[in-house]
C-alpha cells in the first residue's frame, strides 16, 4: 500500500487487514485500492447482496474502528471470514453480522 510513503514514521504494529486484502486482490490480477485503510474498500466494485463467497467484507465496530476481510459463509447471525490481522495472523474468524457494513465484489 501507499502507507509507508504517506506515514514513514508509523510503528511496525500498524493494522494490516487492508494491506492483506490489497495483496490478495492484486495477486488475482484485479484492481486494488492501494490504501492501508478499510474505508476505500467500501466503494470498491459493487455491492453483493446476498454476499458471494470471497466477497470483500467491511466491518464497523462499535468503537469506531473498522476491519476488512473475505466472506466465506454464514452461521446463523454470524459470518465466517478469512482475513489478515485477525488474531495477529492470516486466520479464519467469526463475526456477528451486525458489524458488517459492506459486502463488495468486482464482477
Amino acid at each position: 500500500t501507499d502507507l509507508s510513503q504517506k506515514y514513514p514514521s508509523l510503528p511496525d504494529e500498524t493494522d494490516w487487514c487492508a494491506g492483506f486484502v490489497n495483496w490478495c486482490i492484486k495477486k488475482a490480477g484485479l484492481p486494488v485500492t492501494n490504501s492501508a485503510l478499510v474505508y476505500p474498500w467500501r466503494n470498491w466494485g459493487k455491492a453483493s447482496l446476498p454476499p458471494k463467497r470471497g466477497a470483500v467484507t467491511c466491518f464497523q465496530w462499535d468503537d469506531g474502528w473498522a476491519h476488512v476481510s473475505f466472506y466465506l459463509g454464514d452461521i446463523g447471525n454470524y459470518v465466517v471470514c478469512l482475513g489478515g490481522n485477525q488474531s495477529d495472523a492470516v486466520w479464519f474468524s467469526i463475526y456477528h453480522k451486525r458489524f458488517v457494513s459492506h459486502y463488495r465484489v468486482l464482477a
